[in-house]
């Protein structure tokens, strides 16, 4: 029979999870599979960004089982947030959708691992404690396969366009003359023009139309991705 002692040593040892999700069955579900496994004990729930930040301020966990999808703030602002002040901790990310540009977002904030959430319980368990394992932050990484597929979108060129650039992509895409632009932006036209000339290098394009193409081709996440980090 195990000592007082003992028993209290095995509790502490368990890796401290706070796990959020703006559902509430979603949270209990997760809470019962990672309760029922030894390695961890859930000792927080949340349900978005605000009271995440603020439990965190006065409780110590160490990782956080995130969903991306959550009311009013993406889970991925929230992760960078927490990747900012709390940056010991681990972060799995848990979706019902993923595409490559939220992969790639997440490898840039620098979240532990992320997968989907209908996984198997035992899968998540399996990969929490793979993310909590070892004395350091390995990070996701994105597949060469995906880096490949946006390359070929013009999606990795487009996160090295200037907070400006961008803006004035953006304009183009709306069909404005480089008058027009340089109100807007506030500089010369001449300026504006040597700013598309060298984004048409960059992005690989010939002509003014196709940079609006290219721009009114992004979907919503990519669009979001690349001028919400500017």
């Amino acid at each position: 029979m195990k000592s007082e002692s003992s028993t209290k040593e095995a509790e502490t040892s368990k890796v401290r999870v706070l796990v959020c999700d703006d559902h509430s069955i979603v949270r209990e579900a997760l809470t019962t599979v990672l309760n029922a496994s030894s390695s961890f004990e859930v000792t927080a729930q949340t349900e978005g960004f605000d009271d995440t930040i603020e439990l965190l301020t006065d409780t110590d966990v160490d990782a956080v089982v995130l969903d991306i999808r959550l009311k009013g703030t993406s889970g991925l602002e929230l992760a960078k947030r927490l990747r900012q002040d709390a940056p010991s901790v681990r972060i799995l990310l848990l979706t019902g959708f993923v595409n490559d540009e939220i992969l790639l977002e997440a490898e840039a904030i620098g979240v532990d691992g992320i997968m989907d959430k209908s996984s198997p319980p035992e899968d998540i368990v399996e990969r929490l404690t793979s993310v909590v394992t070892g004395s350091r932050r390995t990070g996701f990484t994105v597949p060469l396969e995906v880096k490949r597929r946006l390359d070929e979108r013009g999606v990795l060129a487009l996160l090295s366009l200037s907070r400006t650039d961008l803006e004035i992509l953006e304009l183009l895409g709306q069909g404005m003359t480089d008058k027009q632009i340089s109100q807007r932006v506030f500089l010369g036209a001449q300026t504006v023009r040597n700013r598309v000339s060298r984004m048409l290098t960059v992005l690989g394009r010939e002509n003014r139309t196709q940079l609006a193409l290219l721009f009114n081709g992004l979907d919503e996440s990519a669009r979001a991705m690349i001028f919400g980090s500017r």
